[in-house]
């Protein structure tokens, strides 16, 4: 979805998109309508009088400290919290797709949220987009109506992604705040103020602890939830994720040693690091056929660059390259996302590329880091980024051929 939308922004479109929520997704559809549906999706006969009787009106009460409610009905529910809820209510709500599609929107559905997103002309007038919004809204809720499924008004939005005229407030995707020029400060303030405070804690109580157990602690308590919004950050500008950056450095600079010497004795690379390593390790995944087909839409291999392996050789480069869709009429937003991450892709060396593992992978270009950072090198931290750039494809090579 991100990449559809930088995609777009950097062509100079406009993107509008609707947000909608289903109101008590699991708790209000119709069984017999379920049933229609797994039996056109092709479930045997058995299976389906399995599933039909465990989706009849049952009733149940609560129980707290061996005082049961009175009873209570459920009906018209696949029960959530069960394993068979959330497959049953998917099949349940997959055909809303059809209705937002009809309207030339594309759609990203997660449970009961459902995101519709349809791109228009830079000089689209914002009533245009929103009549647009609403007729995608109208045939939704046209869908709703014929399967017994209400949307939560309150949580219902309409937005226009617009580098230069956006429209409407920020919003939230799986727990990241978006802003309609995607620069991503609310995101980047939001995680920046989270993991601050959890910092703080964590160094209340060093006195207790060595530094390689804070930093394990670190590790597993902060970076962790620092990190989970990593795809969505990565094409930020530098200065919106300076906040972000500046809470690992005060942990470093806490425990009396530099980025450098974390890096090397705690195995602590800088948060910009590491977002370049994680976005390479997706490249890795999509140049292997590991990753969701969806991102083959935007990230393949080039047919110019099927030749043989020999030439490849020659060539300086690997033989699974990926197409690279930066040229000068791209944005710097795209040259930050993982659009820009392809070109170093393309450059590293076959060995590195020929891992097995993204893991693996990974770890190849974590110590070429290192070896940089080992010899005081001043591009050890903007290897993967901006330094694949500053050298030549040669000098690049050579800091992977020695990183012991």
């Amino acid at each position: 979805m991100l990449l559809s939308w930088i995609m777009d922004l950097s062509s100079g479109k406009r993107v509008g998109l609707y947000c909608s929520d289903v109101s008590g997704a699991f708790d209000r559809l119709s069984p017999s309508r379920l049933h229609k549906k797994l039996q056109a999706k092709g479930v045997h006969p058995q299976l389906l009088a399995v599933l039909h009787s465990w989706l009849e009106d049952r009733s149940a009460v609560v129980i707290v400290d061996g005082i049961h409610s009175d009873p209570g009905p459920l009906r018209n529910s696949v029960y959530q919290g069960t394993v068979l809820g959330p497959p049953l209510w998917n099949c349940y709500y997959e055909d809303s797709r059809l209705a937002v599609n009809a309207e030339g929107f594309a759609e990203i559905v997660f449970a009961d949220d459902l995101n519709c997103f349809k791109s228009f002309d830079r000089y689209e007038a914002d009533a245009v987009v929103l009549d647009g919004l609403r007729s995608c809204q109208t045939s939704l809720h046209k869908w709703g109506a014929a399967n017994q499924v209400q949307f939560d008004p309150g949580k219902e939005s309409f937005h226009i992604l617009d580098s230069r005229n956006p429209f409407g407030e920020d919003f939230t995707i799986f727990g990241i705040h978006f802003d309609t020029r995607l620069v991503m400060q609310t995101a980047a303030h939001d995680i920046a103020a989270q993991a601050g405070w959890r910092v703080r804690s964590l160094l209340r109580c060093r006195r207790f602890f060595s530094n390689a157990s804070l930093a394990m602690l670190y590790k597993s308590h902060i970076l962790s939830f620092i990190e989970f919004g990593t795809a969505a950050l990565y094409h930020a500008p530098a200065f919106m994720l300076l906040p972000v950056d500046r809470v690992q450095e005060l942990f470093v600079s806490e425990l009396g040693i530099s980025s450098r010497e974390a890096l090397l004795e705690l195995n602590l690379a800088p948060l910009s690091t590491r977002r370049d390593i994680a976005m390479l390790g997706l490249l890795h995944r999509i140049s292997s056929g590991k990753a969701p087909p969806q991102f083959s839409k935007f990230i393949f291999p080039p047919s110019s660059l099927h030749f043989p392996r020999d030439l490849h050789h020659r060539a300086g480069r690997h033989n699974r390259q990926l197409h690279d869709p930066i040229d000068g009429t791209h944005s710097r937003m795209m040259e930050r996302s993982l659009f820009g991450a392809i070109y170093t892709f393309n450059v590293l060396p076959q060995s590195v590329v020929n891992a097995k593992t993204t893991s693996r992978f990974q770890h190849e270009l974590q110590n070429a880091v290192k070896a940089l950072a080992r010899n005081y090198s001043p591009e050890w931290d903007t290897l993967l980024r901006t330094g694949v750039r500053n050298m030549s494809g040669a000098r690049f090579q050579s800091c992977f051929a020695n990183r012991s």
